[in-house]
Formats: C-alpha cells, structure tokens, sequence
C-alpha cells in the first residue's frame, strides 16, 4: 500500500499539489463528519 501511495505522488507541481489538496480534504471532511455511521 505504502508503495502505491508513494507512486501516485511523484510528481509534484501547484495543479497536482492543488488537485490532491482538494481530494484528500473531501476525505477528510468525511473521517471527521460525526453524523459518519461507520467512524469508529
């Protein structure tokens, strides 16, 4: 897993930095949401 991770961030540029920026804080959003049934 930790391998993929690392091959999906190889390049880094601000549209990339921006665009994952942007999907990693919907996740967040998610993990944080306490009306989220299935947080733990």
């Amino acid at each position: 897993m930790t391998s993929k991770i690392a091959s999906q961030y190889d390049h880094w540029d601000e549209k990339t930095i921006i665009s994952r920026a942007t999907s990693l804080a919907k996740d967040v959003v998610q993990i944080w949401n306490f009306d989220n049934p299935s947080r733990v």
